[in-house]
């Protein structure tokens, strides 16, 4: 009986104290990038238009605008398919205009989740019916550490004139969570 008693309460003590940590997991933010998410708004409707907030690890946000009315880029257009996007987006956060910052919760969030972003990458991507015109797009990238230390982004999420998301019920959740795109992602 004395045996009995003792395995119950030794179990009972290690699942206690190893429930202490569920839902604790802490992130070493010195292994995010500087810049680990990016909210793009882009429009071409009435010459070009686009609009950056760099997102820091500390929840920090700032901003740049840049337009033109022809067709041509404006100063300062950060072409993500280009050489040289990150040391962009890092000289929009040296002299770019705050705006504003994370809220705790989200902030918590979203560097819980950067670990996720190059997985969701690969997801397929869920599109919904077109919802504006000439609206232009706000897209939600994620930026990471590829496997050799490369940085890169990925796209998560677009609202504006077509939305679409990836695929997959925790990116939706995750995106409809941070606030940051106006579009009930399901």
């Amino acid at each position: 009986m004395k045996k009995v008693l003792l395995v119950l309460l030794t179990l009972f003590l290690t699942l206690t104290v190893s429930g202490c940590d569920k839902g604790t997991d802490s992130v070493d933010i010195s292994q995010l990038p500087e810049i680990m998410m990016i909210k793009v708004n882009t429009n071409y409707a009435w010459g070009r238009h686009q609009s950056i907030v760099v997102i820091d690890r500390d929840g920090n946000c700032y901003s740049q605008s840049v337009n033109s009315n022809d067709d041509e880029k404006p100063s300062g257009w950060v072409e993500f398919s280009e050489d040289g996007w990150y040391e962009r987006l890092l000289e929009i956060k040296e002299n770019g205009e705050p705006n504003g910052s994370l809220t705790a919760d989200t902030l918590e969030s979203v560097r819980k989740n950067a670990k996720y972003f190059a997985e969701w990458s690969a997801l397929p991507v869920k599109e919904y019916e077109t919802q504006m015109f000439d609206y232009g797009s706000v897209t939600l990238y994620g930026v990471y550490f590829d496997v050799g230390g490369e940085l890169r982004h990925a796209m998560i999420a677009t609202a504006g004139d077509v939305p679409y998301c990836r695929e997959d019920a925790g990116v939706m959740k995750f995106v409809n969570r941070t606030g940051l795109l106006d579009f009930n992602f399901t």
